[in-house]
This record gives structure tokens, C-alpha cells and sequence, in this order.
């Protein structure tokens, strides 16, 4: 019985199931239906809209790319018209500025449309800058950050704040955009950009101070005796505990900027230089590695701020920091970005490989070389650096590629004379030399209190052993065009005063030697006369005044009259061969008579002196 009960009720729940799932016995079926019909109201609603929103949408951004496309159109007319037509020209700028107006920041974000504002910045009237400047000014600091706007936030600093009048007005401008957010700004490629046009371009003295105050901390006291902004100059205005505080906050902030390779930014390298001046060692040593390592080297060695951070990253660096150097400067150009990916060893060889370019119009050391400052950095090196080997397969290799154009380079030529000369004077620019003879180095930073192991002249003996013949052959293969060049002749000269200690340069020296004995050279050539005359006077004992006065020898008078080459007797006269010249001219009319000559005016001068010198012997 009790078995059949519950069948029967087993039974009784499906047909339960079954009714209600047809929908004929449950009675919440008629509040299904209608909440079914509710929620498709709704999503009818919903989708309506959408597509109405989406519509508006589509709508606007069709109206806003006609208005684009528009104030292009415009901009390329106003281009056409003549720069005299002034008011026509300001007529079409301000329909520019109707079409962009309300949504500039917007468009700053785009390449062509930034470009469009800048525009009306350069060659807008007051008035219109100020009308743009007021749509700007709130996000002129997002603006910074960004590869196209960062572009027209330095616009509106040039065309804008800097040209008002009034300092305090000017400063509060500058400060709506900098103060509190110079570590930001200088830790970002394009922020850093703009900060640094107006670090260099637009801040007097007093503004500098003001915001680079930042860096230092607001209890930095600057020197007010002097309008500096370099924290040597105010290191005596603060006490001695808070230098190494200062230090080491700048360090933190320059570290940042390294490694988003900001070093290129005259402020970066600002900040720089003041870690080399100040910081303790440890700091200093650390600043110089990481420098050497991220291949920075090569890519500000061209400017004077950048070349001495890069004498003073040789000065101090140790022999690994060195090696890093030399071995990023003897990369070729398109190798330099990959400096990381090789210091890593990541597939070194293999990417070594690759990346190969023997083409020495392309190598980082004769790039720089080439450059005023960079000839500074490549001297130094071949002053202090101790590993010649490497010197020379790193760097010299790519300069006995093209030493015939270097010899005649204005600034190429100014390591090979350092080479020969162990002198500075030939890096003619008076900031170069000063750097190079008197850095002002910290005993205490360098690796083991000296600069070098070696002694500069013995690294130039060890030099010139190895690079020397291939200087000596360059010279004799094109000695008619360098003897007559303003750069060539000097190479030609120094090489000459070699001889005879380096024999290496004895075929020089003949060669000179041959060009005064044929005389067929203009003797008004001031390049061929003032190598005559200094490699006679400044030789060696043995050197090429003994040549020279083989030449002359018994035609004395002949060189003087016939040649017109009374130089090259004069300065003979000054030399231990002066007496055999003196005895041998001393009747000559044309020393004792007037003449227009110069030359001959020269002669009779210094004769004259041998005279009272010779008297009696």
C-alpha cells in the first residue's frame, strides 16, 4: 500500500511539471508575460539610445574633421599670402582660430593639428596668442609629456610668457607650468625637452636659480655675490652636513635621468657636473660607471658641457670604465643604440658581428674627431688612457682608413698634432685648452691618486710606434696638398721635428728636404714658408736644419736673389749653422741697400744681430 502511495505521488508531481511548464495551470504565468514585455520595452529603449548617442557622436566627429581639414585648408592659404598683406594674413589666422577653438588641447595630441597651433602662435598677434594661451594654459603640463604636444607647450613659451615684460608676471606664468614639478619634468624625454629650451633659451640668471633651487632643496642658500647657478659656486654659503644631502638627492634624480637617457639636456648635464665637483667619491665613481655603461660618451662629447663630463668620466673612470669608453667610441654610428643589448652580452659576438660597419665616415671616434670638442675627448684619450693595444683596434684602425682626410680636417687633424707634439696649443679654442691642461680634478676621486699609470709622453711613445709609420706614409703620399694647406702644413711640420729620433719620419723630412731644393713652390705660400722656417729652427740636432743647410750650402745668395727664398737663410742664421751662412752672405749689396721686400727686411734684421754676435770670430 504504501509503495503505491508513493508512485501516485511521484505520478501527481510530474503532471505538476508538465502543466506548468506548458504554462496552463501556474498562476504567476500572467506576471512572466508581462515582465518579458517589460524588459524587451526596455532594450528597445536602451538600444534606441545607443544608436541615437552613437549617432551624435559620429556626427561630431564628422563635423569636428571638417573643421581639421578646414583650418588646414586655411593655414596652407595663409602660407601663400604675401607677408606684406598683414591684415589679411591675420583675417585667415583668426577663422583658424574660430575652427579649433574650444577643443585645442585635444588637437595638440595630433601631429598635424599641433603643428596648426603652432602656426597661430609664431604668426598670431597678441591678442590671439593670449586667446590660445587661455584655452591652453591648464593643461599645458600634460601637454608636456606627450611627442607632439611637448612641441607646442614650447611655442607657447617662446611666442607667449617669455615676452612679457614685467618679471614678476613673467615668473608666476612660468611657475602655473614648473614650480613643484622640475623632478618630473627633467625625469621625462619630452617634459625634459621643454624644460631644457628653457633652461638654455629663455630663464635669465635669477630665474634659473629660482627653479633649479628645486633640486637642491628649499634650504639650499645660494651665493649672492655671483649670478651662478652651479652649486660649487654657493658651496661656501651652506654648511658642511648638508652638501652630502644635497648630493645625494641630486644623485637620485640624476640616476633617473640617465636611465631615461636624458643625458643629452644641457640641465641634465648641469646636474652632472655638479656631482663631479661636489659629491663625495663613491658617488662620483658611481656617476662615471654608469655613464661609461649606457654608451653616453659619444652622444655629448660634441658640446663644451658634454666634453668635459666626458673628460671627467676618463679622468676618473677606472681601467673598466675606460675600456667602455674606448670600446663605445669604436662602434659605428647605427651600433650606438644597440650599446646595452652588447654590454649585457646577450649574443655578443653574434650581434658584434652584424652590426659590423667598416665604413670610417661612420665611426663614432671619427665623428668626434671631426667636431671642435670631440677632437678635445679624442686628444685626452691619447693622453691619459694606458691601454694602447686597445686604442689602437678600437679606434686608431678607423683613422688609418682615412688619415689623408683627417690631415687636412680643421678639427680631425687636432689629435693626430696632439700625437705628434704632446701640445694643447693646436686645440686653438682657449675653453678647450684650459679644460685639457687644467681640469679641475679631485686628487682623492682618482683611481690611485694619478691619472695615469704610464705618464702621457710614454703613452704617446708607445702611440706613435704603432700609428706613427701610417702618419709618416699619409704625409709623403699627399705632401704637395698638405704643405699648402692651413691644417695639412702643421701636420707636415711636427712630423718633420720627429726626425731623426723616430726614423719613421725620415721620409718626411726628405721630402721637404726635396721641395727646397727644386724651389718650384710660391714662396708668398705663408703655409710652405712657416713650415720651412719652423722645421729648420726647431729641429732636432742631426734634424732638417742639417738638411737644409746641405741644400743651401756654397748658393746661399742664389736662394736669397735668384729663389726669393731669403726665409729659409734667416732662419738658418738662428741656427748652429748661422756662422758658415753669415761668413758666406756677409758681402751681399742687397743686405745693406733699401728695399720694399719684407722678406729681405726680415734678412737684413737678423743679419744684422748675427753681425755683433759673429764679430770677432
Amino acid at each position: 500500500m504504501e509503495n503505491n502511495k508513493q508512485k501516485s505521488k511521484v505520478a501527481n508531481n510530474k503532471n505538476f511539471k508538465k502543466t506548468n511548464d506548458k504554462g496552463t495551470t501556474d498562476g504567476n504565468d500572467k506576471k512572466r508575460k508581462f515582465d518579458n514585455a517589460k524588459l524587451n520595452t526596455n532594450n528597445n529603449n536602451y538600444n534606441n539610445n545607443f544608436n541615437n548617442n552613437n549617432t551624435d557622436n559620429k556626427f561630431k566627429k564628422r563635423k569636428g574633421d571638417e573643421a581639421t581639414k578646414q583650418a588646414k585648408k586655411l593655414l596652407d592659404q595663409f602660407l601663400q599670402v604675401a607677408p606684406k598683406k598683414r591684415k589679411t594674413k591675420l583675417d585667415i589666422l583668426q577663422k583658424v582660430i574660430e575652427l579649433v577653438e574650444g577643443r585645442m588641447s585635444k588637437q595638440a595630441l595630433k601631429p598635424d593639428m599641433s603643428r596648426v597651433i603652432q602656426t597661430l602662435l609664431k604668426y598670431g598677434n597678441e591678442n590671439q596668442r593670449s586667446l590660445i594661451y587661455k584655452e591652453l594654459k591648464d593643461d599645458l603640463k600634460q601637454l608636456s609629456y606627450n611627442i607632439y604636444g611637448h612641441k607646442l607647450v614650447v611655442k607657447v613659451l617662446k611666442y607667449y610668457i617669455s615676452r612679457e615684460k614685467d618679471f614678476t608676471t613673467r615668473l608666476e606664468l612660468y611657475k602655473e607650468i614648473f614650480f613643484g614639478n622640475m623632478k618630473d619634468f627633467i625625469s621625462s624625454r619630452f617634459s625634459g625637452e621643454v624644460l631644457d629650451y628653457c633652461y638654455v633659451r629663455l630663464w635669465n640668471s635669477e630665474e634659473r636659480r629660482y627653479f633649479t633651487q628645486e633640486f637642491y632643496g628649499s634650504s639650499f642658500l645660494w651665493n649672492k655675490e655671483n649670478s651662478s647657478d652651479s652649486l660649487k659656486d654657493s658651496l661656501d654659503k651652506n654648511t658642511e652636513g648638508a652638501i652630502p644631502v644635497i648630493t645625494k638627492n641630486l644623485n637620485t634624480i640624476v640616476s633617473g635621468a640617465i636611465k631615461k637617457e636624458c643625458y643629452e639636456l644641457a640641465l641634465v648635464q648641469k646636474l652632472i657636473i655638479d656631482l663631479f665637483q661636489c659629491a663625495e667619491p663613491d658617488v662620483v665613481r658611481f656617476l662615471a660607471f654608469d655613464l661609461c655603461e649606457c654608451g653616453a660618451i659619444p652622444r655629448i662629447l660634441h658640446t663644451s658641457t658634454g666634453c668635459r663630463i666626458s673628460l671627467y668620466c676618463i679622468a676618473y673612470g677606472g681601467a673598466k670604465e675606460r675600456k667602455m669608453i674606448i670600446k663605445s667610441l669604436g662602434r659605428a654610428r647605427q651600433d650606438a643604440g644597440n650599446v646595452e643589448q652588447l654590454e649585457e652580452g646577450v649574443n655578443a659576438t653574434e650581434i658584434n658581428n652584424e652590426l659590423l660597419n667598416d665604413d670610417p665616415h661612420n665611426n663614432l671616434a671619427v665623428l668626434a674627431a671631426e667636431n671642435s670638442f670631440g677632437s678635445v675627448v679624442i686628444s685626452y684619450l691619447f693622453k691619459v688612457i694606458d691601454d694602447t693595444v686597445l686604442m689602437n683596434a678600437k679606434i686608431l684602425k678607423h683613422f688609418r682608413k682615412i688619415l689623408s682626410e683627417l690631415l687636412v680636417h680643421q678639427h680631425g687633424v687636432k689629435p693626430i698634432l696632439y700625437i705628434l707634439s704632446g701640445s694643447s696649443k693646436f686645440l686653438n679654442i682657449k675653453e678647450a685648452i684650459t679644460m685639457f691642461d687644467e681640469l679641475d680634478l679631485r686628487t682623492e676621486v682618482l683611481h690611485d691618486g694619478v691619472l695615469t699609470k704610464k705618464g702621457s709622453d710614454k703613452i704617446r711613445e708607445e702611440i706613435l710606434l704603432s700609428f706613427g709609420p701610417s702618419i709618416a706614409t699619409a704625409i709623403t703620399e699627399n705632401f704637395e696638398t698638405l704643405i699648402s694647406d692651413p691644417h695639412g702644413h702643421l701636420v707636415v711640420r711636427e712630423a718633420v721635428l720627429q726626425y731623426p729620433t723616430n726614423k719613421d719620419f725620415e721620409k718626411v723630412a726628405n721630402a721637404l728636404k726635396s721641395l727646397l731644393e727644386k724651389g718650384k713652390f710660391d714662396p708668398s705660400n705663408k703655409n710652405i714658408s712657416s713650415t720651412l722656417s719652423s722645421a729648420i729652427l726647431n729641429s732636432k740636432e742631426g734634424g732638417f736644419s742639417d738638411m737644409a743647410y746641405e741644400v743651401v750650402k756654397g748658393k746661399c745668395s742664389k736662394y736669397i736673389i735668384e729663389k726669393n727664398l731669403s726665409f729659409v737663410i734667416s732662419a738658418l742664421l738662428k741656427t748652429s749653422h748661422g756662422l758658415s751662412v753669415y761668413n758666406e752672405i756677409k758681402d751681399l749689396q742687397i743686405l745693406k741697400g733699401e728695399t720694399t721686400d719684407k722678406n729681405i727686411i726680415f734678412l737684413q734684421k737678423v743679419f744684422k744681430t748675427k753681425a755683433e754676435e759673429f764679430k770677432g770670430k
